[in-house]
């Protein structure tokens, strides 16, 4: 691959058009010294040599067999890569990234935009990388419905890699001393009766001021835009799972006042009504 400074952004008319862009033996990062706000969703597999540098803030070393899930708008400043650094590297088009937004209920989101990378076991890269063959067959343009099968694709790698995570729970100091972990289990547990930032706040004996800060700090976004991403990945498991559920029933059910609210809600947030999102399943 051509060793040039930002790369992604010169190949901004390819992964367009694609969909979905594979880059082997990938052998620096888009910039180095400044920060570069992520343009797409991407996966990274490191294969060999190290990345060090700054994400939204937060020192990170990305090191050999270390996989990183990337969503878009966050900061990186990277300080420096060790001259063996190789990686494949996947990017996602923003139109194919929306299409995987709108299907995608898990809450891996959170736990990725928090803390981005982990390290893999020799069984789980070996697995990683056998998805990433499955994408180089996909990808080909001879498959009429290639777009669907790419979405169902990246869905289904998100789950593995989530699953990979869960497996590695416990290994490293990561999670330790950090709010944005315990926010999503609470969030999780708790997002239906309480939409405030203030109950969550509470939780953590912090001033809603505070605890804002600290969230943004970790995570790159709001307290509020995590309980609405799992309100709404809640509603729409309701709506898709529960068919025959008035969308009254499911508005009670996430602790809206009324059908109104939770119906300006949803569609503010996904684009769509309620019914509009049942009926295009």
């Amino acid at each position: 691959m051509e060793n040039s400074l930002d790369f992604i952004g010169q190949m901004k008319a390819e992964i367009k058009e694609k969909g979905v862009v594979i880059l082997d033996d990938v052998r620096r990062m888009p910039s180095y010294g400044v920060d570069f706000v992520q343009p797409y969703y991407s996966v990274s597999i490191n294969h060999s040599g190290t990345v060090e540098g700054l994400y939204d803030g937060n020192p990170f070393v990305f090191a050999p067999h270390d996989i990183s899930v990337l969503y878009p708008r966050h900061t990186l400043f990277v300080n420096s890569s060790s001259p063996d650094y190789r990686a494949t590297l996947l990017i996602i088009s923003e139109e194919l990234f929306g299409r995987l937004s709108f299907i995608n209920t898990s809450d891996n989101r959170f736990v990725f935009e928090s803390q981005p990378h982990f390290r893999l076991s020799d069984r789980q890269y070996a697995d990683i990388l056998s998805v990433i063959e499955m994408f180089r067959v996909i990808n080909r343009p001879l498959y009429i419905n290639r777009s669907e099968m790419l979405i169902i694709m990246l869905d289904l790698m998100l789950g593995i890699v989530g699953s990979f995570r869960i497996e590695n729970v416990g290994k490293g100091s990561d999670h330790r001393n950090r709010i944005s972990p315990l926010l999503r289990d609470a969030i999780m547990q708790h997002c239906r009766q309480h939409h405030d930032v203030e109950f969550y706040a509470s939780l953590f004996c912090l001033s809603p001021k505070h605890f804002s800060s600290v969230v943004k700090r970790e995570t790159g976004h709001s307290v509020s835009h995590w309980i609405y991403q799992q309100l709404v990945a809640d509603a729409k498991t309701l709506l898709r799972v529960e068919r025959g559920l008035p969308v009254q029933d499911v508005s009670d059910r996430m602790g809206f006042p009324d059908l109104a609210t939770f119906s300006r809600f949803f569609k503010r947030e996904t684009g769509m009504s309620p019914t509009d999102f049942r009926q295009s399943l």
